[in-house]
């Protein structure tokens, strides 16, 4: 009875033991090579009931059909395998497979112990391409922990230090770097690294294999499963050839500014230079065709008529490349505001309407009357309108036609400028809108500098716009403007303009002005202008030196100066600036107004000019209408006040 007792209860431990064990366990009968007993771990394993394999042979479990060298236990004592794939009921797993022959009771048996490592070998696998990923990049890589040690690098990262990983790995950054590039430049970083935060900063360093070398360094904190930070991942990527390259652009751009910067002031001083001769030619050509002259012949005016109409042709011509340089330089700005696109429009033709029927040719215009407001620059649209209808007159013969036509398309205006000239060949119609590009073409001659289209397509482009060509050749073209920004109103406010002319601006009597000019020429063409205008009372002087001696014993009620003043030591800012301080006030002169003339007229000047504390500005070639208005409204501004 103690027997039996005793074998049942080993029996009851062995079962305990072997449905305890987390591997699967396989018991076989040597002799026969069948199983006779198993494990539930194994059965969970592989998705077979103990039923199932009982009394079957290695061979007849699907799972196992691949164990070639099982056999070879009957007659040898141990098998292992540390990496098979098994096919479960489940799916495809991992194990690793250790055979053994025991003596049991004299009975030979083969006991299988399977362990499952699908999980182990899929993070090994992982892990592997990892390093792989890690190690085929060429930024240097690092995973430091707390004590500022390394305990993994890239391959990039210990060959740029030209040691091997053992020599990096569980040293201390310090050592690697050395006391003084970690004290002054690394160790602040990791700190605030280890705090939780992103790190991101470039340096330079000095590298045994490389030498010294820029790098973009960042840091990331590690968090073991929402722990405390206990590592940081460090990237660092070398920037050293981008800097060298930057250092190049900077240097390249800071020699493109000066360069842009001596251009500007070429084409300010080109400005002057060539407005200053101008505004003579120019003035005294008005003098000459003023109907108070009768004294020339037909000739006589017909000459005049050519020298006027060539000056203003130059002068055209210096506003179009002038324009056009600004453009360039990115120094133009458009002064949008909403004005009534229809008035605009309507009114443009009429300019030229003059010019169309010289040569018989019919202007049709046609134009939707609820076209609406356009949120841009007047001036400008109306440039642009005016120098196509321009070139529509130009290139098509007597006796056809040319037209416009506008509608809106929802906050889109599109406007048509066609003619029935003479057309652009196909070839030219991809560059007609670069600068200086003219047809070449024995059958198209025209005076145009080239210019005029390529500031159009640009101020256009400024507005949000685009231009387009249509062209036949032999047949007419036309040019299709689309502009942005339309302003749907029902009733559209009509401007009133009064246009200033020297007929209805009646000079004081009383008036003292003080003109200060240099220019011998311009000096001449200013007393004209001022007496055939019934301004009487006018000194004239040619320096700022005596500007300043001439006003403490004089009083006058406005100056016109002109700016630059090559003669004496002061030039005319100067000199209305020493009028307006306090000390001169102090005299007889009190705030008397100053109008600036000058041939500085690009886009700026006269806002520099208003701050610099002129209350007025005039360019020149001298527009004899603006300059009167401009006088008598500071004169009246006085009265008033």
């Amino acid at each position: 009875m103690n027997t039996k007792h005793d074998m049942l209860i080993s029996e009851t431990q062995y079962r305990q033991i072997l449905d305890m064990a987390t591997d699967g366990i396989l018991i076989f009968d040597a002799d026969i090579g069948k199983i006779t007993d198993v494990n539930s771990s194994l059965s969970d394993m592989i998705g077979y009931s103990k039923e199932e394999l009982l009394g079957k042979t290695i061979g007849e479990i699907s799972s196992f059909t691949n164990i070639e060298a099982f056999k070879e236990l009957q007659t040898k004592e141990y098998i292992r395998y540390e990496y098979l794939p098994i096919e479960t009921k489940t799916g495809k797993i991992i194990v690793e497979f250790v055979g053994n022959v025991y003596i049991v009771n004299n009975k030979k048996i083969i006991q299988c112990n399977v362990h499952n490592i699908t999980k182990q070998k899929i993070l090994e696998e992982i892990r592997h391409k990892y390093d792989f990923i890690a190690n085929i990049s060429k930024s240097p890589m690092a995973f430091i922990n707390k004590d500022y040690i390394y305990e993994a690098v890239n391959s990039a990262y210990y060959q740029s230090h030209k040691k091997s990983i053992d020599e990096i790995i569980g040293n201390t950054v310090e050592n690697i770097w050395g006391k003084e590039t970690f004290q002054n430049i690394i160790k602040g970083y990791i700190d605030i690294c280890l705090s939780g935060k992103e790190v991101s900063y470039e340096s330079w360093f000095e590298f045994d294999s490389l030498g010294l070398r820029c790098y973009k360094v960042d840091y990331y904190p590690y968090r073991y499963k929402k722990e405390d930070v206990s590592h940081i991942l460090v990237i660092s990527h070398d920037i050293t050839e981008l800097k060298h390259t930057q250092k190049l652009l900077e240097i390249a751009k800071n020699k493109a500014e000066i360069a842009n910067q001596s251009k500007s002031i070429f084409l300010a001083n080109m400005s002057h230079e060539l407005r200053t001769p101008l505004n003579s030619i120019i003035g005294f050509i008005d003098l000459l065709e003023n109907k108070r002259i009768d004294r020339l012949d037909e000739n006589e005016d017909k000459w005049i008529h050519y020298i006027k109409v060539s000056s203003t042709y130059l002068l055209e011509l210096i506003n179009d490349i002038l324009d056009l340089s600004k453009i360039e330089a990115g120094k133009v700005e458009i002064n949008k505001k909403p004005f009534p696109y229809n008035d605009m429009l309507k009114r443009s033709p009429l300019t030229l309407k003059s010019i169309a029927s010289k040569k018989k040719i019919n202007m049709i215009v046609n134009i939707e009357d609820d076209l609406g407001w356009l949120n841009g620059d007047e001036v400008r649209i109306k440039q642009i309108i005016f120098n196509l209808l321009s070139n529509a007159i130009k290139f098509t013969n007597d006796g056809n036609r040319i037209g416009i036509d506008a509608w809106a398309e929802g906050d889109k205006i599109i406007t048509v400028v066609w003619d029935e000239g003479i057309g652009i060949p196909k070839q030219y119609l991809e560059k007609i809108f670069d600068p200086f590009e003219q047809v070449n073409d024995c059958n198209i001659l025209s005076n145009g500098t080239g210019l005029g289209l390529a500031i159009s397509k640009k101020f256009i482009e400024l507005h949000g716009g685009t231009i387009t060509v249509e062209s036949i050749y032999g047949k007419g073209s036309r040019f299709i403007i689309i502009l942005p920004e339309r302003i749907d109103v029902q009733s559209e406010k009509k401007e009133t303009r009064k246009i200033s002319t020297i007929s209805n601006i009646k000079p004081k009597s009383n008036i003292y002005i003080l003109v200060v000019e240099d220019n011998e020429n311009n000096l001449e063409l200013i007393k004209d202008i001022m007496e055939l205008n019934g301004y009487y009372f006018v000194d004239y002087v040619d320096t700022g030196e005596k500007t300043l001696e001439l006003l403490l014993s004089k009083t006058y009620d406005l100056i016109l100066m002109d700016v630059k003043l090559e003669k004496g030591n002061i030039d005319g800012v100067e000199t209305m600036k020493i009028i307006k301080s306090f000390s001169f006030k102090t005299s007889s002169q009190k705030n008397i107004p100053i109008i600036a003339l000058t041939a500085f007229a690009m886009k700026g000047d006269k806002e520099r000019y208003i701050k610099e504390g002129f209350d007025d500005y005039i360019s020149k070639p001298i527009d004899t209408g603006k300059l009167f208005e401009a006088i008598n409204r500071l004169i009246n501004n006085i009265t008033n006040n």
